[in-house]
């Protein structure tokens, strides 16, 4: 019985992972933020950079304030998700703060990804985030 659920837990892992080896050149890798929108309003968050990594499914976020960490869930059928529950603890002020908590707001609202040439799209019900690689 062991042995079966041990094969199950392998099976599922790996098809997790396939689910996004296609993408794995794509999606490594550091990003900037090209375009930020909530419920409409497109703020500036060109300071931010995300760094993705497949082989972890995770993401870290630099901006004027903080370095955020979290996770992330991309499947080829186009469904996504983020959880990003830690930040470092710098000062920062009102404005750099806000747009970071629209970031966080943003990614954790995300349930669909796509490609579009280079950059990555993410997409929630009322949100949008563009990313362009870097280097």
């Amino acid at each position: 019985m062991k042995a079966a659920v041990l094969c199950l837990v392998l099976v599922l892992g790996a098809c997790g992972a396939a689910e996004i080896a296609e993408n794995d050149d794509l999606l490594s890798g550091r990003w900037q933020v090209t375009e930020l929108s909530m419920a409409g309003e497109q703020l500036e968050a060109d300071q931010f950079v995300l760094e993705l990594s497949t082989a972890q499914a995770s993401i870290r976020v630099d901006s004027n304030c903080h370095q955020l960490y979290g996770s992330f869930t991309f499947r080829e059928n186009g469904t996504a998700s983020f959880t990003v529950p830690g930040a470092s603890t710098n000062e920062c002020s009102a404005s750099d703060q806000m747009v970071e908590e629209a970031l966080v707001m943003t990614l954790e609202s995300v349930t669909r990804w796509r490609q579009e040439g280079q950059k990555l799209v993410f997409e929630g019900q009322s949100s949008l985030l563009e990313l362009t690689p870097l280097g």
